[in-house]
């Protein structure tokens, strides 16, 4: 996983780049020289970049929701394959919390160039990202996480199909002046012992937030029900029902809800 978010974080000149785990084979190989169907054999799928920018807000949604569903086992079990690879990123979570609730995630940290370190999810902060068009424009919900945004300046991922993966990590190899370095970076950090989430922007007490900005609040209660359906690994750290309608949901704090078009259910 770091060698090909490397490669794919280095091409598109992102800030960070990310895989899911099940588009990745095999155990790696011995050290020495790499040939291309060693590349096609770790990934093998004729793939090609995709690029975009998005807001630190949707950052933390789409880290939310890996680790709220991934199983942290076999990419080969149920949902094992939502676990995300990457580079120039680094995050922390903890299994021991329930995904379907709040999620997991407890902290992230981008490295930034200019400081020559890893710093803090910044929420209205813009990041470029580098990925594949699979999880782009196909693998459910990640077209939703990456195409639909609303920050303003952030721009939904659009594909390169001029050179595929495979060619871009051999390029990206080549490139390199040394060895490529395989040493451990701490990306994925399972800290069980942490249980504050990092949470979302705060909020006037008559606005509420909706997983984007802060919105004026209803001041109408509408109390939940015992049937209501809870999302998974949504945008923040409240109660989010869903309304008769498919498309609204309804967030509910300190006994006042508001309700408007939320984050699907993924």
């Amino acid at each position: 996983g770091n060698l090909f978010t490397d490669a794919l974080r280095w091409a598109g000149e992102a800030d960070f780049a990310v895989l899911p785990s099940g588009g990745l084979r095999g155990p790696g190989w011995p050290a020495g020289e790499v040939r291309m169907s060693d590349i096609w054999n770790a990934y093998p799928f004729v793939n090609y970049k995709c690029t975009g920018v998005m807001s630190g807000v949707n950052v933390f949604r789409l880290l939310n929701y890996s680790t709220a569903v991934a199983t942290f086992e076999s990419t080969y079990t149920a949902m094992g394959d939502r676990l995300l690879q990457m580079s120039g990123m680094k995050m922390s979570y903890n299994t021991l919390v329930e995904g379907s609730g709040s999620g997991r995630l407890m902290s992230v940290d981008i490295w930034d160039s200019d400081a020559g370190e890893y710093l803090p999810l910044e929420w209205l902060r813009l990041y470029k990202f580098a990925t594949d068009n699979w999880v782009c424009d196909g693998m459910d919900p990640f077209p939703l996480l990456f195409g639909d945004l609303q920050v303003e300046g952030e721009i939904p991922g659009s594909s390169d199909e001029s050179v595929s993966i495979q060619r871009i990590v051999a390029e990206y190899l080549t490139q390199l002046e040394g060895p490529y370095n395989t040493s451990l970076r701490g990306s994925h950090v399972n800290d069980t012992e942490a249980f504050a989430w990092i949470k979302p922007m705060d909020c006037p007490d008559d606005e509420y937030w909706d997983g984007w900005v802060c919105r004026p609040a209803m001041k109408t209660p509408t109390p939940l029900e015992e049937d209501d359906d809870p999302i998974v690994g949504s945008s923040g750290f409240v109660p989010l029902t869903r309304t008769d309608d498919e498309n609204e949901w309804r967030m509910c704090m300190g006994g006042e809800c508001a309700i408007g078009n939320l984050f699907t259910d993924a």
